[in-house]
């Protein structure tokens, strides 16, 4: 069941946005710990919330983990993580490193290059990985976050309109009550008139649960949402097994081993809730969406936020904005 909660949040100045929710399961949701990295950090490396006013390179995100598949610089686990933090009152300015703790609104946006050679991993590999499944190296990591393609293969080029890199991606793992039946989940999300995303860019927030199918086969369940140009038309896979296996909702696992952050599922099931039109959304507005929870016990789900830069522009390395994507307060409820 999917729904769009509410419409818009007013804000004027001197005013914060409210709250997302009354129960939020993520922890350190507002990014108020004062820490700010920028450039580059290390996959699966969330903090304690004792984790405060850290700032820079090599710089992470209490709670947070980076999932970006995107290498940026040796050592070889170090990955994107294109953000900037801004005050959640007034005009949304950008707030400064070591602004103090208040809450913030998170932006992410792309990089346009790929910036092959830079690295001991090859970005410029579409297939990287390949036949890899479950928990992987980062050697073996994917690179393609989506495509609309049905097969990928070493002759696949990445100047292709048709592949997606999450360039920048934040995530959060949460236990599970085993009395909960449904997941609700959302932010308070914007991509205001002067920063619009390229026609081939979008960004969305998704929730995975990770389990074995039959034979032991990785398999990962995916609920999203997303927003992009108006003007796009592409179309994801709602499911992949041989054939696209892996190249769709590739990224940061559940319980990842610490050498091994990387979980590719040989099987996937997605849902998609909203592909929304940015235009609608220039003002803060919470977009809310509930999913059913596969049964069982001692389940754990993961929240992903990402920023899907399209391949081609990568490729290219185009100097054009690639636009960004705001949100503020991003929630999980569990009933």
């Amino acid at each position: 069941m999917a729904g769009l909660s509410g419409g818009l949040v007013a804000v004027s100045r001197g005013e914060g946005l409210e709250d997302s929710s009354t129960s939020n399961a993520l922890v350190n949701s507002k990014f108020n710990n004062d820490n700010y990295p920028v450039g580059y950090t290390y996959v699966d490396n969330e903090q304690a919330l004792t984790y405060q006013q850290n700032s820079g390179v090599e710089t992470f995100l209490p709670a947070w983990a980076s999932g970006s598949s995107l290498y940026f610089i040796d050592p070889q686990f170090a990955t994107m993580c294109s953000n900037q933090y801004l005050y959640s009152w007034g005009d949304y300015e950008l707030a400064p490193f070591l602004a103090g703790f208040i809450p913030r609104i998170n932006k992410i946006f792309g990089v346009s290059s790929l910036f092959s050679g830079s690295t001991t991993i090859n970005n410029d590999n579409a297939d990287r990985g390949a036949g890899n499944y479950g928990f992987v190296n980062g050697a073996n990591s994917r690179i393609v976050g989506h495509t609309t393609l049905t097969t990928i293969d070493s002759s696949t080029s990445m100047d292709n309109t048709a592949i997606w890199v999450d360039s920048t991606k934040w995530c959060q793992q949460l236990n599970v009550p085993d009395s909960a039946t449904t997941v609700k989940f959302g932010a308070q999300i914007r991509i205001p008139s002067g920063d619009k995303l390229r026609p081939l860019n979008w960004a969305g927030i998704a929730v995975t649960q990770d389990t074995l199918g039959p034979n032991s086969t990785p398999w990962r369940y995916v609920n999203y949402f997303g927003i992009r140009h108006t003007d796009a038309t592409f179309s994801l896979p709602t499911s992949g097994s041989l054939g696209n296996p892996g190249y769709n909702w590739a990224g940061q696992g559940i319980d990842a081993p610490t050498s091994s952050p990387f979980y590719t599922p040989e099987t996937f099931t997605a849902t998609e809730h909203a592909m929304l039109d940015q235009d609608d959304y220039e003002d803060f507005t919470k977009v809310e969406y509930t999913f059913t929870l596969n049964s069982g016990t001692s389940r754990k789900i993961m929240m992903h936020i990402f920023f899907a830069e399209n391949a081609k522009y990568m490729y290219d390395e185009d100097t054009e904005l690639t636009g960004g994507f705001q949100y503020y307060d991003p929630f999980i409820e569990f009933s």
